[in-house]
């Protein structure tokens, strides 16, 4: 058949058409990606990093808010400068392990983006885990003398994540579009 095509198209036998290499978000969802642990790097730019960041944030604020009845009264992410906050008012009762949840729910939440981004669980972890320093630092002041572990509370926080994904995501939409969210939602 391929000398039939090239008898009528004129092309020359010689000449082997140039394969264009596939794009860096086709080669980590291929099947020998992920079983070879092969990724593309992940999305740098300020774009890439405002998504990552209202996952996070938005993590926080539905955790805070199912775990620990507590309201919620914004929520910023800033790609260019790599930061978020979300304000939460968890002095209004709640329990020390929902604290804790809630502190561990920002690197579940980016956790979550970076698989739907089809990332491996463990380079999903490993990517998440960059920009949880304040998180961390308020999970041990809490945790002093409770012994707890992060990775415990991360992976809790990771499969309530995954069963409240829908609500996250809408709330991260519009967080990283506008960089903040105000008000008692989530």
């Amino acid at each position: 058949m391929g000398a039939i095509w090239k008898f009528f198209s004129d092309e020359d036998e010689d000449a082997t058409p140039a394969q264009p290499e596939p794009p860096p978000a086709m080669q980590r969802t291929t099947v020998w990606g992920f079983m070879t642990g092969q990724h593309a790097e992940p999305d740098r730019s300020a774009a890439g990093m405002q998504e990552a960041i209202a996952w996070h944030e938005a993590a926080h604020a539905r955790i805070a808010r199912s775990q620990g009845g507590w309201a919620v009264g914004g929520m910023w992410a800033d790609g260019e400068s790599e930061s978020g906050l979300t304000q939460v008012d968890c002095e209004s009762g709640g329990s020390v392990h929902a604290f804790l949840l809630t502190c561990a729910a920002g690197q579940a939440g980016a956790m979550r983006y970076y698989r739907n981004q089809g990332y491996s669980l463990r380079k999903a972890k490993e990517l998440a885990a960059e920009g949880t320093g304040s998180d961390r630092a308020q999970f041990e002041a809490a945790a002093a003398a409770g012994g707890q572990r992060w990775d415990d509370y991360v992976d809790e926080a990771y499969r309530i994540v995954r069963r409240q994904e829908y609500t996250i995501e809408q709330n991260a939409k519009p967080l990283a579009r506008r960089g903040h969210r105000g008000g008692t939602w989530a």
